[in-house]
């Protein structure tokens, strides 16, 4: 098997890639390569040009970086049988702490190599693969104006999305949406409506009690109409993960299947695993043990 490193230099620290190439030399008998990312987005390029590279062999690609490193390369290679995905986070992940006890030994690079590939499930939103969430509403809202403000050159990220949070909570208006379900209809306005794979969102949003990756359903969550006190209610009832108080304010269950559109047929945003993505309709599946995805030695995720 060839062993593939990507690393998004966008959200790792300086010299990392050669502290890499330092502990791999220790593992005997392994062929491995690292790449550095030099753009935005280069990361999906590097995984497309390996695969095709080893066109007839057994890959590990892994994605050293955030969500959105490994997300960009699994949407750019697919679920390919022939390639296995490992992730190496550079900070730490809701989904990685969602599905496993302790996530620490994802960063440990020797446990990782010597960990083992399982199916687990994932997302498919039209034609893009999620490994965590897919939510409509105020968190849309609040990564849409994080990331203008960001765009203003704020070095801490907590800041722009400290100023998104609050934009949010006072402005965001909620929207009217028809959602079609396995076995349930939802059809008016709503606060925020959350599809999950894991369980946590962004800076630590408890939207479902639990997840399992491998059980071949997803969680949804459909928050009623709320504004002002309410409105912060019910975030403070996301953030300290009481379930009770938002079972009381929503329409939830799980499914497999969810499409959603607005009544007025107009183009909205989705946060999809922190990338914002815009169409007038979405079909969003789970797919069930369709990513080969790798937990370090040791880990166990059921």
């Amino acid at each position: 098997m060839v062993h593939v490193f990507i690393v998004n230099t966008g959200v790792s620290k300086p010299g990392f890639a050669q502290e890499l190439r330092n502990i791999l030399s220790e593992i005997p008998d392994l062929e491995y390569y690292v790449f550095s990312t030099y753009a935005p987005g280069h990361e999906a390029e590097l995984a497309q040009t390996v695969v095709k590279t080893f066109d007839k062999e057994q890959i590990r690609i892994y994605s050293v970086g955030g969500n959105g490193t490994i997300r960009n390369i699994v949407n750019a290679v697919g679920l390919n049988e022939r390639v296995e995905y490992a992730w190496l986070p550079t900070h730490a992940s809701r989904f990685l702490q969602a599905i496993v006890d302790d996530a620490k030994p994802f960063a440990d690079v020797k446990a990782l190599v010597a960990g083992t590939a399982h199916p687990i499930d994932l997302i498919r939103a039209n034609d893009m693969y999620l490994l965590n969430t897919f939510s409509i509403g105020i968190d849309s809202d609040l990564f849409q104006i994080a990331n203008r403000t960001q765009s203003l050159g704020f070095l801490n990220r907590a800041i722009p999305y400290f100023l998104g949070l609050v934009h949010s909570l006072i402005f965001s208006p909620c929207d009217s949406f028809e959602v079609t379900l396995d076995d349930n209809r939802f059809y008016g306005k709503t606060t925020e409506i959350f599809f999950g794979n894991g369980c946590i969102l962004g800076d630590g949003l408890h939207f479902s009690p639990d997840t399992c990756v491998t059980d071949g359903s997803a969680f949804y969550r459909i928050l009623s109409e709320v504004y002002g006190k309410k409105r912060f209610d019910v975030v403070r009832a996301l953030k300290t993960n009481n379930q009770a108080k938002l079972n009381r304010e929503s329409f939830y269950g799980q499914t497999v299947n969810m499409q959603v559109e607005r009544t007025d047929h107009k183009p909205f945003l989705v946060n999809a695993d922190g990338d914002l993505i815009e169409d007038t309709k979405f079909h969003v599946t789970l797919l069930h043990k369709k990513l080969h995805f790798v937990f370090p030695e040791g880990v166990t995720y059921e």
